[in-house]
């Protein structure tokens, strides 16, 4: 018999990966997938879709490496590219992620989650939510018909640019129970005016059901609007900033956001050293650097009189970066690479 370092799907999966790895791992995917095809309900219950995708996968194949500057951690799957489906093929085949995004949030981000066409996830999520609660979908339709919107056509339709989900210090809530972080969704939209009026009706019709205002706020030259609370202070911004649609929980991470050019995260030295040994062709960014957080669960739990073994271990990761190639370079073959960037004391 053959030794597993002789079979041909081993070495041609373990070739792909990248050299200097202190542990390998491979899998080989091919038994599984026709253990799912023999079993009849489970095969039967799968769409067309997915049996397409179970027969294309072939294996996986993982190498992390240990670098002067931290740990590298590459995952690689090898599939039959002529059998998965034309929708999800052309996804995994689009062109890179342009990531100019990255030019229009502050050096302070610690939270960045990139990627594009945010109108395909909540058309699936909503179609999902209506199919696994129809209470759901009835409040949804009932919505719809009081605001005069449609979500799926008029909300979401305009979200086929790149997007980004930010953190970033800020305040979020009252000043008695305060969150020292903002959050805030940008989206590169298909037609700015499009997204401001249907926005601006969703929000609106949002407003009156909940019986709140709504008011307009000044932010670096442009006009935004503001859905504030019962003490009258913003709870909620959105509209178009730097010809980007923004929907943010904290006014002072529009603001920061709107001062952003003069120091904008993709200047910032640890997140070009926590991205470096990532595909530079890709399907959007993670990165986060998990300091700001340790130190707020630290100071929670400081004050109940709690320890946190966990927030020791993660004190020196500066920060944690990963993407996804995109599209592929080698034919068949999908990769995406995480990379721990470590304090190393140098």
């Amino acid at each position: 018999k053959k030794g597993l370092d002789q079979f041909g799907s081993y070495q041609d999966t373990l070739s792909k990966l990248h050299g200097g790895r202190a542990v390998t791992a491979y899998l080989d995917l091919e038994p599984f997938m026709k253990l799912a095809m023999d079993q009849a309900s489970t095969w039967q219950s799968l769409t067309a879709d997915e049996k397409a995708v179970v027969e294309a996968i072939q294996a996986v194949g993982l190498g992390l490496s240990f670098e002067p500057n931290g740990l590298r951690l590459e995952m690689l799957l090898t599939a039959d590219a002529n059998k998965l489906p034309l929708g999800q093929l052309g996804a995994l085949q689009g062109a890179s992620n342009a990531n100019k995004l990255l030019q229009t949030v502050p050096d302070s981000t610690f939270l960045y989650i990139g990627g594009e066409k945010l109108s395909t996830f909540f058309d699936s999520f909503l179609q999902s939510l209506q199919a696994a609660d129809p209470s759901i979908a009835s409040s949804l339709r009932t919505f719809e018909r009081q605001a005069n919107i449609d979500l799926s056509n008029d909300l979401f339709n305009w979200m086929t640019g790149e997007f980004t989900l930010v953190g970033m210090p800020g305040a979020i809530g009252s000043s008695a129970g305060q969150i020292p972080f903002g959050i805030a969704l940008l989206v590169t939209p298909s037609d700015k005016q499009l997204a401001e009026t249907n926005a601006d009706k969703f929000f609106h019709a949002v407003a009156d059901q909940a019986k709140l205002k709504i008011d307009d706020m000044s932010v670096s030259g442009a006009t935004l609007h503001a859905l504030l609370d019962t003490s009258g202070n913003p709870t909620l911004v959105y509209g178009i900033l730097n010809d980007n649609f923004i929907l943010a929980l904290s006014q002072d991470a529009v603001k920061r956001i709107g001062s952003a050019s003069s120091s904008p995260l993709a200047g910032d030295a640890t997140f070009k050293a926590a991205t470096a040994p990532l595909p530079s062709g890709n399907g959007g960014y993670f990165y986060l650097t998990p300091k700001p957080m340790v130190d707020l669960l630290t100071l929670g739990l400081t004050f109940s009189g709690q320890d946190c073994p966990a927030c020791d271990l993660l004190k020196p990761v500066r920060a944690i970066a990963s993407a996804s190639e995109q599209p592929p370079v080698e034919a068949n073959v999908f990769r995406a690479v995480m990379f721990v960037l470590l304090d190393t004391g140098q």
